[in-house]
């Protein structure tokens, strides 16, 4: 049948489609859902990619980061639209007890407690959770005491497990798997933290503020920056490990910071909304339709 635009998702799919409409006189607007400065394809799908991407009316990117890799690679006509953030409805978050929570946690702060840190994602090298384990050991003796739990599967489990049992800190590290529905987890946390080395769009981080977290991130790259406002909705630090550490301790320390960021941390959900990310992509088509000249 007759078509105006033909919208594709993912590297492999991106240059099959542009490779099966050439000729066909169809717009064809791309999404591009990785970040090619870390993932590379190998060389003949790099070599397709930066010929056929040009060719699309539209590339569209999750970060301005992602956007400016393409630019130099391919030299393609970029968008950016992040992803839209998996919030949890109002009810659920009545329903697990946010406002108790935050009583709870407000009642405590004066008292020396054990702050409970959560991070999500898969258990791999670059999520950075080896280095958040090595950080919270070389806390000085009158930290704050804490426990972390990572809620994620991958090849590194044994291996993270095994460096919690040789720091001698294995009874305050916990990993639970995956974890349906994560919001309690985001929720009963004081703070959210993502080390990773390398983020295309950091998923996890983002929900975690939906459910009103406070957070604390490395500038790991891909969209962090754009999501994060330092000092704001979320404590931001270099991607180095005695940023990490030191920024750890300074939250752990400070439970006005804490309070702040969790009250402007929901505040996210407006940006990376379902809604923002369907009126966007609708525009980009519509625009693709009527051949209207790329930014």
């Amino acid at each position: 049948g007759n078509f105006d635009v033909v919208l594709s998702f993912c590297d492999a799919t991106n240059w099959l489609t542009l490779l099966a409409t050439r000729g066909l006189g169809v717009p064809v607007v791309v999404s591009e859902r990785s970040d090619p400065k870390h993932q590379s394809l190998g060389r003949t799908r790099e070599f397709l990619r930066r010929h056929l991407y040009p060719k699309a009316y539209q590339v569209v990117c999750l970060s301005e980061d992602v956007a400016g890799t393409l630019q130099a690679r391919t030299r393609c006509h970029t968008l950016v639209i992040p992803s839209a953030v998996e919030a949890p409805l109002q009810d659920e978050l009545v329903r697990t007890g946010t406002t108790d929570i935050a009583d709870t946690k407000a009642e405590l702060d004066a008292e020396q407690r054990t702050q409970q840190l959560v991070a999500v994602g898969r258990l791999e090298h670059e999520k950075g959770f080896d280095r958040l384990i090595r950080c919270l050991a070389d806390f000085p003796d009158d930290a704050p005491e804490w426990e972390l739990t990572i809620h994620g599967e991958g090849s590194q489990r044994n291996s993270l497990e095994s460096l919690a049992r040789e720091l001698k800190i294995e009874s305050r590290v916990h990993f639970p798997g995956w974890t349906r529905p994560i919001w309690p987890a985001y929720q009963s946390a004081d703070w959210f933290v993502l080390p990773s080395r390398y983020e295309g769009f950091p998923s996890a981080l983002l929900e975690a503020m939906a459910c009103f977290t406070a957070v604390l991130t490395v500038d790991a790259g891909g969209a962090v920056r754009d999501v994060i406002d330092h000092g704001r909705n979320g404590w931001l630090v270099a991607n180095e490990n005695a940023a990490l550490r030191d920024g750890l301790h300074h939250c752990l320390t400070s439970p006005d910071l804490r309070r702040r960021l969790e009250t402007h941390a929901a505040e996210v959900t407006e940006r990376f909304g379902w809604s923002a990310m369907v009126d966007a992509y609708e525009a980009c088509l519509q625009n693709a339709c009527e051949r209207q000249p790329r930014d």
